[in-house]
């Protein structure tokens, strides 16, 4: 009795984007600039939120040919 056994991976990019729906308060300004000021941000904050995952596909190819469309410099060296 023979076994076939299938794998199927699906890669993608996940990407969040959150933002404030309003804009945050400036820190307070030093009086001179000897002086240092210390600023806290808001405790709760009023923000929007858009996920993004884009799919991609990942192709087997050979270390030598994925080297050329790298901009590093780079080696290669075949041994026959």
């Amino acid at each position: 009795m023979e076994y076939f056994f299938t794998v199927s991976l699906k890669w993608r990019l996940h990407f969040e984007f959150i933002t404030s729906k309003k804009p945050l308060p400036l820190p307070p300004e030093a009086a001179s600039n000897s002086q240092s000021t210390q600023w806290q941000g808001p405790t709760d904050l009023d923000v929007e939120t858009m996920v993004w995952d884009l799919p991609i596909k990942v192709f087997a190819t050979n270390p030598f040919y994925s080297s050329s469309v790298s901009l590093l410099k780079n080696e290669q060296t075949c041994f026959l």
